[in-house]
């Protein structure tokens, strides 16, 4: 399957297949006690997309997508990006009249649902069960997407302080941008484990992930919670052996804080790499910390 992107490369989905080739029975993510390679990822995600084309949607629709980071989720995402279609994460602690209202600032009929999360028809939208889907292919296939630097990957929803949706959008452009700044600011996350605990309707959960996850890391989703618990944290770093986590500034501050809490951070853990942080002075925080004497 080739994609083009007008005038060039698609990056990403390039990342992405270029994992699929090499590393085919590696993990791409464990989510909740489960796992997929990419080659599974692949092709569960190509059944998908061939079910979404098969629909002939509006040019530009929106698809919804209600789930917590199972792997259905990211199956989902993966299918939605091979076909050009923009989504929305939707967050399912979030009360339901936020999310109809952002399912009808965007015009969303579509609502794909993960595992384990059924749901009945919500606002005008009709419910795909994932899960169904993938047991159940249909024999057609998508034709090649063409791709404009302009075309949106997805929509994410801030409240901000006024307690209603802010829709930002994000483009193919600005996924290649932040995955070509990654890659050349921090190439050590591309290998190895890496935990993320921001929800994958937030920005940088979103942004991040997809990044590392097409770019050959192991994404590692067991906890994701607004409240911090530390000691919840480091049991999932060593269950998964995970190099690498992601976690937001007030974590920072309360390790900062509260020094005594380094005592039972898991030896695998090499980096953390914080959202509204620079990548690299964060990165660089956890490696001086690893290496001073906490009692002073």
């Amino acid at each position: 399957m080739s994609y083009n992107l007008v005038g060039e490369i698609l990056l990403f989905l390039d990342e992405f297949y270029k994992q699929v080739a090499k590393n085919p029975q590696c993990d791409a993510v464990h989510s909740y006690g489960f796992s997929i390679n990419y080659e599974e990822l692949n092709s569960k995600s190509t059944i998908l997309a061939s079910y979404l084309n098969n629909l002939q949607l509006d040019n530009n629709e929106v698809l919804g997508i209600y789930d917590n980071g199972s792997i259905n989720h990211f199956v989902t995402m993966i299918a939605c990006i091979k076909i050009g279609r923009p989504f929305i994460n939707l967050d399912i602690k979030t009360p339901l009249f936020y999310n109809i209202e952002i399912l009808s600032t965007l015009n969303v009929s579509i609502l794909l649902v993960g595992s384990g999360k059924k749901q009945n028809k919500i606002a005008n939208c009709q419910v795909v069960d994932v899960e169904e889907i993938l047991k159940n292919p249909l024999k057609c296939q998508f034709s090649n997407t063409q791709y404009s630097k302009s075309d949106s990957t997805y929509f994410v929803a801030t409240s901000g302080t006024t307690g209603k949706p802010k829709l930002i959008e994000k483009s193919l452009e600005m996924l290649d941008i932040n995955l070509k700044q990654m890659k050349k600011a921090l190439p050590f996350l591309f290998t190895g484990a890496v935990q993320q605990t921001a929800p994958l309707h937030y920005a940088f959960g979103l942004d991040q992930t997809l990044i590392l996850l097409c770019a050959g890391a192991t994404i590692c989703i067991d906890a994701q919670d607004d409240y911090v618990n530390i000691k919840q944290y480091y049991s999932c770093i060593k269950k998964n052996h995970t190099q690498t986590i992601f976690w937001a500034s007030p974590v920072l501050k309360l390790l900062s804080r509260q020094p005594q809490l380094f005592e039972g951070m898991p030896s695998c853990l090499k980096y953390i790499v914080s959202g509204g942080e620079s990548l690299v002075v964060s990165a660089a925080f956890l490696f001086e910390l690893r290496n001073r004497d906490m009692s002073c």
